[in-house]
């Protein structure tokens, strides 16, 4: 895979942001524009962002992810809505993980919340980055079973 000449300082941007609470206008900009550049935000009925694990929300004080969907989705007039949690505790994914290794840590990660509204609604995934797919197609699959009638990703950056 061919790499862009930004694709090292945009993965050291979405690493910062991961660790501060800065960047999430800047990358919410990005992916607003994004967003904007190949569909019309109005079509979409709910954005809900990846979770992260309650231990990880709590070490950092914020979850990436939401700052990043309501960054990216309030320039839009559309609705942020976490309606996926996750289920069991997932260890930080390395690059040295195989694809199959990946796959088999996210199983099982996420469950639909208590008041989750998800069944015959358009669903649109929000992540910063993501490397084999495992957490998308985890989190499409949890929505799929409760009944979403669509489901899409929007991800900041796509790294091997």
């Amino acid at each position: 895979m061919r790499v862009g000449p930004f694709a090292e300082p945009l993965r050291r941007l979405i690493l910062r942001f991961k660790r501060e609470f800065v960047l999430d206008q800047l990358l919410g900009g990005l992916m607003a524009g994004a967003i904007q550049g190949r569909m019309d935000p109005r079509e979409i009925d709910a954005w809900v962002p990846i979770p992260s694990h309650w231990r990880r929300r709590i070490r950092r004080g914020f979850q990436p992810t939401r700052l990043l969907a309501d960054a990216a989705i309030t320039r839009h007039g559309g609705c942020v809505e976490p309606v996926l949690v996750t289920a069991k505790y997932i260890p930080p994914m390395h690059h040295g993980m195989t694809s199959a290794e990946r796959v088999s840590s996210i199983r099982g990660a996420f469950r639909l919340s208590r008041n989750a509204r998800v069944r015959g609604r358009r669903i649109m995934l929000i992540d910063d980055v993501t490397t084999t797919g495992a957490t998308l197609r985890e989190a499409r699959r949890t929505l799929r079973e409760g009944g979403a009638r669509w489901i899409g990703a929007a991800v900041l950056a796509k790294l091997s």
